[in-house]
């Protein structure tokens, strides 16, 4: 079973290439403690909607920057959806994170109160340059609106709010209807988008299509908040022409090391499920984010391409020490 042992080592890997400090690695492994003491052992490691392996931990990876990121599951398989938003404010607590206000958690748990839920809540980490961040996902049930943007993504479903506590900031995630290219550029001009064009040449770039061939694209997803302009766009990445090979190139041509140092040469790894896309405008070009299951990050075929080493031949049993910065297991191409 890949547990709380394993998904530890993978963010302590992920770690020594990003140089997350101490104070993240602490709050994972915090975090991961629900799990492990889940009253259901045999499914905890292996329930989730989360990722497509049901892994209840995810790292994300970016184009454009090297930062340990991660997303998981914030309680056991036994703790039922409509309170997991509880199980998540808990784990805040615990970690020394700032509080949503209570209004907030007023109308998060009023919006959950009469639909059916299939997660509940999510609870994100990401290392910043003073330690941690962290950042809520809270599940919305089916029907739910979000006024006053109901009007600006007419047909588009409310799929999930993210907020993050240190700033205050609140970001609604949406499902477009299925569209055509002409409709995706319209859709993406009434985001206000500063360079509408740019992004729908990314999406087709990303997706692997000409412009005029998209007869019909594949369903897409957007976030928005307050700031004008200030939008991102998700999709699949089973969408994708060319599957994981495709998202892998374009992830090894941007500047993540990181993610080149997992999977890029000499590793002849599969390519992994690389979960929703994620495609935000940015001032140095449009960055792409993917989302990796932690047991996929320790596949049978990647172990067989880490060099060997001291720090890889670590007894199974024995929890990684995380007071220190770890020593990386994988090697780097300069």
């Amino acid at each position: 079973m890949f547990g709380r042992l394993e998904t530890l080592r993978v963010a302590e890997k992920i770690a020594a290439l990003t140089g997350a400090d101490a104070p993240l690695l602490a709050a994972i492994r915090m975090a991961l403690e629900p799990l492990e003491h889940s009253v259901w052992p045999d499914t905890a490691w292996r329930f989730s909607r989360l990722t497509s392996s049901h892994h209840p931990v995810e790292f994300g990876f970016s184009t454009h920057e090297d930062r340990l990121r991660v997303t998981l599951e914030v309680a056991g398989p036994e703790t039922p959806d409509h309170d997991r938003l509880d199980a998540a404010l808990r784990l805040l607590s615990a970690l020394g994170v700032p509080a949503p206000p209570a209004r907030c958690v007023a109308s998060w748990k009023s919006l959950q109160a009469d639909g059916s839920l299939r997660w509940g809540c999510w609870l994100g980490l990401r290392q910043t340059s003073r330690g941690f961040a962290a950042k809520l996902y809270v599940e919305a049930p089916r029907g739910a609106t979000a006024a006053p943007w109901s009007n600006r993504v007419a047909g588009a479903r409310l799929r999930m709010l993210g907020h993050d506590p240190a700033s205050g900031r609140t970001e609604l995630y949406f499902a477009l209807p299925a569209m055509a290219a002409a409709e995706v550029a319209a859709r993406l001009s009434g985001f206000g988008l500063a360079d509408a064009d740019g992004m729908l040449d990314a999406l087709a770039s990303v997706i692997g299509l000409p412009l005029a061939a998209a007869a019909l694209w594949p369903r897409l997803g957007a976030s928005v908040c307050d700031d004008p302009g200030d939008a991102a766009f998700f999709l699949n990445s089973k969408s994708v022409t060319g599957g994981g090979e495709a998202v892998r190139r374009r992830m090894l041509a941007g500047a993540s090391t990181g993610y080149a140092a997992l999977f890029g040469p000499p590793s002849t790894a599969v390519a992994p499920d690389h979960g929703v896309l994620t495609l935000t405008p940015r001032a140095r070009g449009v960055e792409l984010r993917v989302g990796i299951a932690a047991d996929a990050l320790e596949q049978d075929d990647f172990r067989r391409n880490r060099p060997k080493s001291e720090s890889c031949s670590r007894n199974k049993n024995v929890e990684p020490d995380l007071s220190v910065r770890p020593v990386p297991c994988v090697r780097i191409r300069l």
